[in-house]
């Protein structure tokens, strides 16, 4: 069956463009390994821009680097055709391991058979033929909580005694716990070697100290228990003592030098307002007493205080002990007291560098001396270690359960795009399905960098929605480079809020968070000229009557105040002058100043109506038709160019991805990532509008009565309209 796979011809075809390998069944895998790497569609991919498995994205990365590559692609491809004799699931994504489809002519092989063999009997289905991955990951779990499950790490709480659980407690506390793969601190091998290596080394070095031999000469204890008081006492003052004893004896040449040491008169100024630490340390500079011309230290004087404590411990152990009952010892007495700790310092310096000196004699020699608890730590540990190659296999069968379901999958987004492009399929770069503005969006690619994305995906000549999918503070979020080929932009901007289908069915909430603008499809553009034109138009006809306003409100100003020149300058009435005739110049006058405004606002609309009535309609429509040709060809002519020059894999590129072809998108393929859904195929559209039957049972009034108020209204401003007129034309 092999040969007859092998000899079956390679089929490619064309797919985005480019003629690409078809990849449907475990047999098209034979030919991934000899199809030059130049015709795959991709050579390598950031393992977090992979949709799939955690666990599969390890197993293919196995060089640990963040990125797949063409021959990690080849190894899983044949490490999965080495382990299967019946290929015939591969690609299906919910079907079992089936044992009888392990090749075992090989030890891999076998081991695998017998580890899922093995999954099955513990598991209490040993007679079934086939496991799941939920099998293997259970089990694997029960493993991870076991004492002994392939981590190398043994917990304190394992030991099946006190004495064994204290070993390993103060293993821990010297060594370094570290966690096993439950999460609980435990120690390792290398701990265990190390421990018993330096506390070796430290009852070996504590030995040689031999018994508190008093007095005995060369002894490293040679003052017994009191060696180690007398030891820290002269290492405090020994530096001092010498060099006071040098003092004395320059003091017999001259002795000025009794006066010169800091003391008495040479005391610095202002000694005693300065602080503690100033104080100690200038104590720690002068001498530990005032030097002697006799060449003796005399304890019954002055003594720094600095060091005074460790000077008369010195003199009580070490000097006194010699029966030397005197208050103060010369040079000689000092340099034999001194020597006799030697060797005790030179035992010190050979102490080893260890961790386990603050464990307790006892145990220590209990620990390297009973063999028994080592032992049964050991066997824990080699246990633990025979579980991990178990566990190891049992890697192995998820591992051979993930290829077979998912591996034709992957290969599919490097050799081949089949399933980028069919909307029946979701390849394993793909998010999931963004629902927004009435559409769906499927072609949704993680993005990790949204300005370096958007700065590298503009070549794309794509519409690209960048999207946060879950909210501000969810932890699991993500964002989403959403591509809109088709079939306008209608209404999508940022802030834009929808719900973000995931791959494995859950519903996110979706916001657009950032735009790449480009053409989405010739109608678009087409849209966005007309769009301008009436922008343009509505601009220039708020600037016409803003204009004509300005003017307007001037002639009735002017008007208004010659109508009230004109009352000023009237008389004062008097008994013999008519009052009505008052009376009717001041309506008149009002009347006129009334008629000039409206004869204002008719002049502006004579003035529309005569610069209309003008132009010719025939050049009218030549002009406008000439307008919407010079404004519309240049955009179609850049649509169609940009829309021809869309390319997928500038925007898998801008994501980390290294792709060898363009990914073209026509614009008749673009409802392949964005569309419509359409309605159920045994869904029946009624007429009308449910507005209109919903304002029947809302109270209002009667909108013709409104319509005949409206029209009143008109008929009475265009009396008065032809009243100004007239009394206009009559003064």
């Amino acid at each position: 069956m092999e040969k007859a796979q092998e000899k079956e011809q390679m089929v490619f075809r064309r797919l985005g463009g480019f003629p690409q390998l078809l990849l449907e069944s475990a047999a098209d895998l034979e030919h991934v390994q000899s199809l030059d790497e130049a015709r795959w569609v991709a050579n390598s991919a950031p393992v977090d821009g992979l949709n799939c498995d955690l666990a599969l994205r390890s197993f293919l990365d196995d060089d640990a680097n963040g990125r797949i590559g063409p021959d990690e692609v080849k190894r899983a491809c044949r490490w999965m055709l080495d382990m299967l004799t019946d290929r015939s699931d591969v690609g299906k994504h919910d079907a079992p391991l089936r044992l009888a489809a392990i090749d075992r002519s090989h030890d891999e092989g076998r081991q695998i058979h017998a580890a899922a063999r093995r999954i099955l009997v513990n598991l209490g289905a040993a007679d079934h033929g086939a496991i799941h991955l939920e099998q293997v990951r259970d089990r694997a779990m029960i493993m991870a909580a076991a004492a002994t499950n392939g981590d190398g790490v043994i917990p304190a709480g394992v030991a099946d005694t006190p004495a064994l659980a204290l070993f390993i407690e103060d293993i821990g506390a010297t060594t370094g716990f570290q966690d096993d793969a439950s999460g609980r601190p435990g120690v390792t091998e290398a701990h265990l070697e190390s421990f018993l290596s330096q506390a070796r080394a430290l009852l070996e070095w504590r030995a040689r100290a031999g018994p508190s031999l008093h007095g005995a000469p060369g002894s490293v204890m040679p003052l017994g228990d009191l060696t180690e008081q007398a030891w820290d006492a002269l290492s405090a003052i020994r530096a001092k003592v010498d060099a006071y004893f040098d003092l004395c004896q320059l003091s017999c040449f001259d002795n000025r030098v009794v006066e010169q040491p800091g003391l008495g008169k040479e005391l610095p100024e202002g000694l005693a307002t300065r602080n503690a630490q100033e104080l100690a340390a200038f104590l720690e500079e002068i001498p530990v007493a005032r030097p002697r011309t006799d060449g003796k230290l005399d304890l019954s004087g002055w003594l720094n205080p600095y060091f005074r404590d460790a000077l008369l411990t010195f003199h009580r152990l070490a000097i006194a002990q010699d029966g030397h009952e005197e208050r103060s010892f010369t040079r000689w007495e000092w340099v034999k007291a001194r020597d006799r700790l030697v060797p005790h310092e030179q035992w010190l310096n050979q102490k080893p560098e260890t961790t386990v000196h603050e464990i307790p004699q006892d145990r220590l020699e209990l620990y390297t001396s009973d063999p028994s608890l080592e032992t049964r730590l050991r066997d824990l540990l080699a246990a633990d270690k025979e579980v991990g190659d178990e566990l190891l296999k049992i890697k192995a069968v998820e591992k051979l359960i993930l290829y077979q379901r998912f591996l034709l999958d992957l290969v599919n987004c490097f050799v081949s795009f089949t399933a980028f492009y069919d909307p029946g399929r979701r390849s394993l770069l793909e998010m999931g399905t963004l629902v927004m503005d009435g559409r769906r969006f499927s072609l949704c690619l993680s993005v990790s960098n949204l300005a370096e994305h958007k700065k590298l995906a503009a070549a794309s000549m794509i519409f690209l929605l960048y999207v946060r999918v879950g909210g501000p503070t969810d932890k699991g979020g993500f964002h989403v480079a959403v591509a809109v080929t088709s079939p306008v932009r209608g209404s999508l901007y940022v802030g834009k809020r929808g719900v973000f289908v995931c791959t494995d069915g859950r519903v996110r909430s979706a916001v657009v968070v950032d735009i790449a603008e480009n053409p989405i499809s010739v109608t678009e553009a087409v849209r966005s000229v007309f769009s301008g034109i009436g922008g343009l138009l509505t601009r220039f006809g708020e600037k016409l009557s803003a204009t004509r306003n300005q003017q307007l409100e001037k002639t009735v100003e002017e008007s208004l105040a010659r109508t009230a020149s004109s009352l000023e300058e009237i008389p004062t009435s008097s008994a013999a002058e008519p009052a009505p005739a008052v009376s009717a110049a001041g309506t008149r006058d009002l009347l006129v100043g009334g008629g000039i405004a409206v004869a204002a606002l008719s002049s502006s609309l004579a003035y529309i109506a005569n610069t209309l009535v003008s132009i010719n309609l025939f050049q009218l429509l030549v002009t406008i038709t000439t307008l919407l040709a010079l404004a519309l060809v240049p955009t179609v002519i850049v649509a169609f160019i940009k829309l021809g020059r869309r390319d997928l894999s500038r925007v898998l590129e801008a994501g980390g991805w290294a792709i060898n072809h363009e990914l073209k998108v026509r614009r008749d393929q673009g409802t392949v990532f964005s569309w419509t859904p359409a309605l159920p195929a045994n869904a029946r559209h009624k007429r009308g509008d449910m507005l209109d039957v919903f304002k029947r049972h809302v109270p209002h009034e009667d909108p013709f009565l409104q319509r005949r108020r409206t029209w009143l209204l008109l008929v009475l401003l265009l009396v008065l309209l032809a009243l100004a007129l007239f009394l206009g034309t009559r003064v």
